[in-house]
């Protein structure tokens, strides 16, 4: 059994507790457990800074077991039923994957899977597939996947099945 700390003591003048990881294998026990479940690039950048690049035990031993340390992809899962045009009984079925990013290139890999396109340079040409982006008000971009296809949500259906969404986003899934 790995020992994860050795050491919990109080904040002096707060209602908090410092807790002390010293050992290696705890550290690395620690990373494990926070891998993929990251929300902001601070934290990320923290514990790459400190923990990876000026502690090349954890580091090397890290790597050793696991291929990549990871941030949790920050996005959201919608479905939208909208109602056809000129055909009041008729809808039609979005699903939409949204996750903010500088660039879109995760989207494109997302794209590819769902599209069964086997040519990055072919993404743009799968109809009932696209990716969009959005302009915000502090000058970020919010690129998202979108599709129409009841075939294509079947299959991001199945894959959420089978790799379940973190946290609340897990339950918003069900």
């Amino acid at each position: 059994m790995v020992r994860i700390g050795n050491t919990v003591s109080p904040i002096p003048n707060k209602k908090a507790l410092k807790y002390v990881i010293s050992h290696s294998d705890g550290l690395l026990r620690v990373l494990v457990l926070i891998n993929g479940k990251l929300k902001t690039y601070s934290k990320y950048y923290q514990i790459i800074n400190n923990l990876f690049v000026n502690n090349k035990l954890v580091e090397t031993k890290f790597y050793a077991k696991y291929d990549q340390f990871i941030m949790d992809s920050n996005g959201s899962l919608q479905i939208k039923f909208i109602e056809r045009k000129g055909n009041p009984s008729k809808y039609e079925v979005r699903l939409k994957l949204q996750i903010p990013q500088k660039d879109r290139e995760i989207l494109d890999y997302i794209k590819l899977f769902v599209c069964n396109t086997k040519d990055i340079n072919d993404i743009n040409n799968s109809k009932g597939c696209y990716i969009g982006s959005c302009n915000h008000k502090n000058g970020n971009y919010t690129y998202y996947l979108e599709t129409t296809s009841f075939a294509r949500t079947k299959k991001i259906i199945l894959y959420l099945d089978n790799y379940q969404l973190i946290s609340y986003k897990y339950i918003n899934y069900l």
